[in-house]
């Protein structure tokens, strides 16, 4: 990949750069239907990368595409087959047609999720924000139905939170947050 790529390809790049080769970047399922070998892709996903927008050493998870059809895609071959992402010309990553997009995520500067937006979900397209403690390296909240710039936590010596949503003073939280992922 060029030095030059930009969006997910640049993303891919500073995977690469950095020596990171445990993310995966695209997955599907094929079902083979018998007698005949027809392969048909029945789902996928995609998670694109980006350099941090807060820090630009670190790389981080961007946006999730889900593949949306209502029949099987071709594997290969067909009129309209299922094309694998690939970046074009070492600058431009490619994608399906029929991938849409299902979240995108943002990140604060030492690469900590704040916030994870769902997108054309027909189940919740609400926000989930979080807050970060411990000198930011460990989480403490999860806001649910809130944008990460809704609410305010302050955190002192003994170990007390104040979360404040929406301007409105919330709940004082003693000693810990328990926080189940």
């Amino acid at each position: 990949i060029a030095a030059n790529a930009t969006g997910p390809a640049q993303g891919i790049k500073m995977l690469q750069d950095q020596h990171i080769v445990t993310p995966i970047i695209e997955s599907f399922t094929r079902r083979v239907y018998i007698p005949t070998t027809n392969e048909k892709v029945i789902t996928g996903s995609i998670t694109s990368f980006k350099k941090n927008e807060v820090n630009a050493s670190i790389v981080v998870p961007d946006e999730t595409y889900s593949l949306e059809t209502a029949d099987p895609i071709q594997y290969q071959g067909g009129s309209t087959p299922f094309y694998f992402s690939s970046v074009s010309s070492g600058t431009v990553f490619n994608k399906d047609a029929r991938y849409k997009i299902s979240s995108k995520s943002f990140y604060d500067n030492f690469g900590n999720l704040k916030e994870i937006k769902q997108i054309n979900s027909t189940t919740s397209n609400l926000p989930v924000a979080y807050q970060w403690g411990h000198s930011k390296t460990l989480p403490v909240a999860e806001v649910q139905n809130a944008q990460n710039n809704h609410y305010t936590s302050t955190n002192n010596t003994t170990n007390t939170a104040q979360i404040t949503i929406g301007g409105v003073p919330g709940v004082s939280i003693q000693k810990a947050i328990t926080v189940d992922y």
